[in-house]
């Protein structure tokens, strides 16, 4: 049985590129994530520790993390928490490690900007055609198609910026 997990931390290094051993790209990366809690006498939040994982990443997501991620950014990780014990050198332990599904920026900290690969798991394939159009063309096409951007104000496509009264 495996479960799934979502942890907030810090990267301890940047991203490692791996290949398995069919060739299939893979990134690895530690992330440290902070716990305390809140001392009343001093008024402020006291950190106790730092619980440490191991993350994989794989394909696609392999890519786009090696490509995206830092040292000492912050970040939101989501996938299967698997437990381990190990033996090494005389000294026994358990390590906490997570296959990602998904990885992001915590945008609590700071900005990130998106740029779509095209990839994911449930991507549909685009013509060569449709790819190299301009970008303005593809938001066009995009904005007529049913159900394309039902948050956009009506007659502007995603890119434009809306105005709207509150």
């Amino acid at each position: 049985m495996s479960e799934s997990i979502t942890i907030i931390g810090r990267l301890a290094a940047d991203p490692r590129s791996v290949q398995t051993s069919n060739g299939s790209p893979m990134a690895s990366f530690r992330v440290g994530c902070d716990y305390g809690h809140f001392d009343r006498t001093r008024n402020e939040w006291v950190t106790a520790g730092t619980n440490w994982y191991g993350v994989t990443a794989f394909r696609s997501l392999a890519a786009n993390v090696l490509a995206s991620l830092r040292r000492g950014e912050r970040v939101i990780v989501t996938g299967k928490l698997r437990l381990r014990e190990w033996e090494h050198d005389g000294k026994k332990g358990f390590s906490a490690d997570i296959d990602a599904h998904a990885v992001g920026h915590d945008l609590l900290w700071g900005r990130s900007s998106f740029e779509s690969t095209g990839g994911g798991r449930n991507a549909p394939q685009s013509s060569d055609a449709a790819a190299d159009a301009p970008a303005s063309d593809r938001a066009a096409a995009a904005s007529d198609a049913p159900g394309a951007d039902e948050w956009a104000a009506p007659g502007q496509t995603w890119e434009q910026e809306a105005t709207v009264p509150f």
